[in-house]
């Protein structure tokens, strides 16, 4: 298990840290934070590829910082807020995040090489995951 502390100190990139991704407000309401700090290496290392593949090159090009609203989710937590059984965040291959400007987020992003992107109503968050293998770049938007 990783300490907050630890999760805090661990670059992803050069601008992502671990605590970016696995910090949940519902967790701590939940009382399962621990095991949200309890996150497996290899998801680490999938969130790891996300962050140097899709949202470090999405933050050199906005030039502005890119907050993620939810990355990892242990299984309980993603029970717990009613995510897809299959959900990517569960391994460490997705995130939500919200830039200054999502729509110009939206434009750089699907230039990249990705596995979903999805966008929600008026783009209030967007959500993009990456795999090492099989990137198919689907693209997605919901009202």
């Amino acid at each position: 298990m990783i300490t907050e502390s630890q999760a805090k100190a661990y670059k992803l990139s050069k601008d992502f840290n671990l605590w970016e991704f696995i910090r949940s407000e519902k967790a701590h309401e939940m009382g399962i934070m621990d095991k949200q700090l309890d996150i497996p290496a290899k998801y680490i290392l999938n969130l790891q590829r996300l962050c140097i593949n899709v949202l470090q090159p999405l933050r050199d090009h906005m030039k502005t910082p890119i907050h993620v609203n939810s990355g990892y989710r242990c299984l309980e937590l993603n029970s717990g807020i009613k995510g897809s059984p299959t959900s990517e965040h569960m391994i460490g291959r997705a995130g939500d995040i919200v830039t200054t400007d999502n729509q110009k987020a939206w434009e750089f992003l699907k230039k990249l090489n990705f596995r979903q992107l999805i966008k929600y109503g008026d783009i209030r968050f967007i959500h993009v995951s990456y795999h090492q293998f099989g990137n198919y770049k689907q693209v997605k938007s919901f009202k």
